[in-house]
């Protein structure tokens, strides 16, 4: 997928936040328009990536595991069968921003037995980096991709939820709008908007 900007780095925060003079309407009142900046981020800062991340992880991969037989701490899935231990867990890249989460699937099988022959600690819950056998997903399931990854924005098009689309881009432009590289994030999101829905997503001001 193209990348998209992080919105929600501390440091473009505060960047954003130095250059509102310039991306401050003309004859518009700055105070105002950094209560709307800040709004606008306080609204839509549990729409990042990260937190979407969170809520694929409850309400799908979590109960399909519960379903295998698997239980969960943190973001490890364990399922003990005939002596072994079959673990599944997320791994979130290091690269990650709020607008944008790569995460990997590992597995791995874990041998008490094993442990005891070797002397090693027996672990009741091991984890993946425990395992004798360890894997990512797509050596086991070869069709499965590398890694996964969720843009807030093209996830909340995706889904057709515009009003959280619209904020994610109006807080890119916020942070964005000001710099000569804008028209070019600029083209890069609207490319992926519908063209029926420009106008709601995108437009500087929106009456619907």
């Amino acid at each position: 997928m193209p990348a998209i900007p992080s919105m929600w780095k501390s440091s473009n925060r505060r960047l954003a936040m130095s250059q509102l003079t310039e991306v401050t309407p003309v004859g518009g009142d700055l105070k105002q328009y950094r209560r709307r900046y800040l709004l606008v981020n306080c609204l839509f800062v549990n729409d990042s990536a990260s937190a979407l991340f969170d809520s694929i992880e409850r309400d799908h991969v979590r109960p399909l595991l519960k379903d295998l037989g698997f239980r969960k701490r943190a973001l490890t899935f364990s399922r003990a069968r005939d002596g072994l231990t079959d673990v599944v867990s997320l791994q979130r890249s290091t690269g990650n921003t709020a607008g944008h989460v790569r995460f990997y699937v590992n597995c791995g099988v874990y041998s008490s037995e094993f442990s005891t022959v070797l002397g090693q600690t027996v672990r009741d819950r091991p984890r993946e980096g425990d395992c004798q056998f360890r894997c990512r997903m797509e050596t086991l399931v070869p069709e499965a991709p590398q890694w996964f990854e969720i843009e807030a924005f093209q996830y909340r098009l995706a889904t057709e939820d515009w009003v959280r689309a619209r904020g994610i881009y109006q807080s890119i432009r916020a942070e964005f709008g000001s710099e000569d590289r804008w028209p070019r994030i600029d083209e890069n999101l609207k490319r992926h908007v519908p063209p029926a829905e420009l106008a709601r997503v995108c437009a500087v001001v929106w009456n619907g």
